[in-house]
């Protein structure tokens, strides 16, 4: 009687997570088993080959399979990268900082969300190595340049044109339209606010004459007004949804009026007065 061969041969357990169909194609023997698959992400190595052997005399962990990485945006001389793959994973991160490479650890949550601490970041590529679930995976990030937020454009002089001495409260329109641009190029959802702060009041430059009883006032497009305080900054504009570039239009019914009362008022005097714009980064 014939023993059974079967009873020699190694034994294998398949765990199947997703219903993606995997081919396995190979040969079981008494001592090794090959397995040839065109579906395989890994095997103990971030340089799997279709192509493997199992010896009987070891244990082995095989996974079949796909596992994905989203790298969050990285921008110049940040000090993380963070992204998102399998559940509870180790995760390592090479990088550049000051030319010098780096290769640092961290790990996924149960969410699959990861945030590695880093020196600050070169404006090179980095690389990123994950395995979770026995699956691995990699990616290469690119880091986008710091970026700048700048006015490239403001009025140097609001011009309200020469006027009589008023006998009650004016309001006083600036002559011509004018505008400030902005250019913002330090990526997607960046945003910011523009001030303006009055840093001199509108007198006379002769320090002979009283000062004039005056305000500067901010009226936007719906002709609300909004008074200035004592060198305290005003909101006039802000960003939306990280607009790259923007032009603040002002019509001669917007933007910076002055309102003046009579009385210390003369004729022949010429009255100016200093306006500080702000850009703040938000």
């Amino acid at each position: 009687m014939q023993r059974n061969l079967l009873d020699n041969l190694p034994q294998y357990e398949f765990r199947k997570k997703t219903e993606e169909s995997v081919n396995l194609n190979g040969n079981i023997n008494k001592n090794i088993t090959t397995i040839d698959s065109s579906n395989m992400t890994s095997v103990d190595g971030p340089d799997p080959k279709s192509y493997f052997s199992l010896a009987s005399t070891r244990s082995k962990i095989v996974s079949f399979g796909k596992n994905s990485m989203d790298i969050n945006k990285a921008t110049e001389a940040d000090t993380s990268i963070s992204g998102k793959t399998g559940p509870n994973g180790a995760v390592n991160a090479i990088y550049y900082s000051k030319n010098v490479k780096y290769s640092v650890y961290g790990n996924s949550d149960n969410s699959g969300n990861f945030s590695i601490p880093t020196q600050p970041l070169d404006l090179r590529n980095f690389d990123l190595f994950a395995v979770s679930n026995f699956l691995y995976t990699r990616n290469q990030g690119s880091v986008i340049p710091k970026g700048s937020l700048k006015i490239i454009k403001h009025p140097i002089n609001i011009d309200y044109g020469k006027v009589g001495v008023p006998t009650k409260q004016a309001v006083l329109n600036i002559k011509d339209p004018w505008d400030i641009q902005i250019k913002d190029d330090r990526g997607e959802n960046s945003n910011w606010r523009l001030y303006a702060k009055v840093t001199k009041p509108m007198n006379s430059d002769n320090i002979n004459t009283p000062k004039m009883d005056s305000s500067f006032v901010f009226v936007d497009k719906n002709q609300r007004k909004y008074y200035f305080k004592d060198k305290e900054p005003l909101l006039v504009a802000e960003s939306i949804n990280g607009i790259t570039d923007i032009k603040l239009d002002w019509t001669k019914d917007q933007g910076v009026k002055l309102e003046i009362n009579p009385g210390n008022i003369f004729v022949n005097q010429e009255y100016s007065g200093e306006i500080e714009w702000i850009l703040s980064p938000l």
